[in-house]
């Protein structure tokens, strides 16, 4: 079964249970898992996340994509690129969520800063679906 990881900082907990709720919801044939702190707390931090993001994807590398959040991505984007066989990029817009899919890209990263939730889920929902044709 393919396995979605959705990972957030202090920052992007509501948009990550937001987008947690919906990929679950719409794609049952998908495992989707959130890590997030439980709530907005100024301790939590993107790294802290970001590892235990990729500690999970490591679970089932050859069966996870992820959709990762923070402030702006790219905290998230630069830890996750320390991992040199995790294929990951921002995410500006639902159309590169789709090229970056295609492109074999295993994690995306967004921001809460800069997009919008109706957006934020255009992006996730394009990523899902180009994984799991």
């Amino acid at each position: 079964m393919k396995r979605l990881i959705i990972t957030a900082d202090h920052r992007a907990v509501d948009l990550a249970k937001t987008l947690y709720k919906k990929a679950k919801s719409k794609y049952k044939n998908l495992e989707t898992i959130l890590i997030s702190p439980e709530e907005k707390k100024p301790i939590a931090d993107y790294p802290i996340y970001a590892e235990k993001g990729v500690k999970e994807f490591y679970r089932d590398y050859q069966n996870s994509i992820g959709i990762f959040i923070c402030g702006s991505g790219r905290g998230m984007c630069s830890i996750i690129k320390e991992y040199r066989d995790i294929k990951t990029s921002l995410c500006p817009t639902p159309q590169e969520a789709e090229n970056l899919a295609k492109e074999k890209y295993q994690i995306i990263c967004i921001g809460v800063n800069t997009h919008t939730p109706n957006t934020a889920w255009e992006i996730a929902q394009n990523f899902i679906q180009m994984h799991t044709k």
